[in-house]
C-alpha cells in the first residue's frame, strides 16, 4: 500500500487497488501517426512528383516533391514539439526523472472515503473540464485525482466499454472519473467483477436501469 500511503487521509483505508505500469517517455501512437501521414504524403506528393519527372513535367514534379518533403519536415517537427511539451508537463507535475516516467505507476483505488486515481494521461483533460465547469467535488494533488464517495450518486457499469464510471448525478453525460479495463482484455471481466464486489460489500448499490450494454446503480454509503 506504500504507493498511496502519503495521500491517504486520517482513518482512510484502501479497499481495492489496481496498479498499471506505463511508459510515458515512448509514445507509440505518435510514431504510428507519423508513419501513416508519411505514407499519405509519399503517395499524394512525392510519388506523383516522380511520375511527373518521368513525363518531362520538371516544374510540376519539383513543386510536388518539394511540397511533400516540406510537409514531412513540418510533421516531424510538430510531433517533436508536442511530445516535448507533454514530456515537460509530465516532469513538472510529478517532479520525477525520465527513468521514473518510463516506469510510471498508474493507480486506481477505492478507499472507505474516496475514489483515488493517479494517471497523468487523464489528469490534464479532467482538470481543465473541472475548472471550466466549476465542479467542486473533484480534487487534485500533483498527479492524483480524488472524488469523495459521499458525492457519488450513480455507479454506471459499461459492459461494452469495459468501464466502471462514478457519476455525481443521474444526468451526468461526460464520464470524468472512471476505471477502465480495456487491456489486457482477457482480464476485463474478472477485474470489473472485483471492483463491483468491493463496492457491494462496503456500500449500498441498487439497480435502477439495466440493458444489454449498461447497468446503472444508485450509490450510497452504509
Amino acid at each position: 500500500m506504500s504507493e498511496i500511503n502519503d495521500v491517504l487521509n486520517l482513518n482512510e483505508e484502501v479497499l481495492w487497488k489496481r496498479i498499471k505500469v506505463k511508459n510515458l517517455v515512448l509514445t507509440y501512437p505518435v510514431y504510428i501517426i507519423i508513419a501513416f501521414i508519411t505514407i499519405f504524403l509519399i503517395f499524394s506528393f512525392i510519388y506523383p512528383g516522380i511520375i511527373a519527372f518521368t513525363n518531362n513535367l520538371i516544374f510540376f514534379g519539383n513543386i510536388l516533391i518539394i511540397a511533400g518533403i516540406a510537409l514531412e519536415i513540418l510533421l516531424i517537427f510538430s510531433m517533436i514539439f508536442i511530445f516535448r511539451k507533454h514530456h515537460s508537463w509530465y516532469r513538472k507535475t510529478t517532479e520525477v526523472s525520465n527513468k521514473e516516467l518510463k516506469e510510471y505507476k498508474g493507480i486506481y483505488a477505492i478507499s472507505n472515503q474516496r475514489i483515488i486515481i493517479k494517471d497523468l494521461r487523464d489528469l490534464r483533460s479532467i482538470k481543465n473540464y473541472v475548472e471550466k465547469n466549476s465542479i467542486s467535488n473533484i480534487e487534485f494533488e500533483k498527479d492524483y485525482i480524488f472524488l469523495y464517495l459521499k458525492n457519488i450518486e450513480v455507479i454506471l457499469l459499461k459492459k461494452d466499454y469495459h468501464q466502471i464510471r462514478f457519476l455525481l448525478d443521474k444526468t451526468e453525460i461526460t464520464p470524468l472519473i472512471y476505471f477502465d479495463f480495456h487491456y489486457p482484455r482477457r482480464e476485463a471481466g474478472s477485474k470489473m467483477k472485483e471492483v463491483m464486489e468491493t463496492l457491494n460489500e462496503n456500500f449500498v448499490l441498487e439497480i435502477f436501469f439495466e440493458n444489454k450494454y449498461i447497468i446503472k446503480y444508485h450509490f450510497s454509503l452504509k
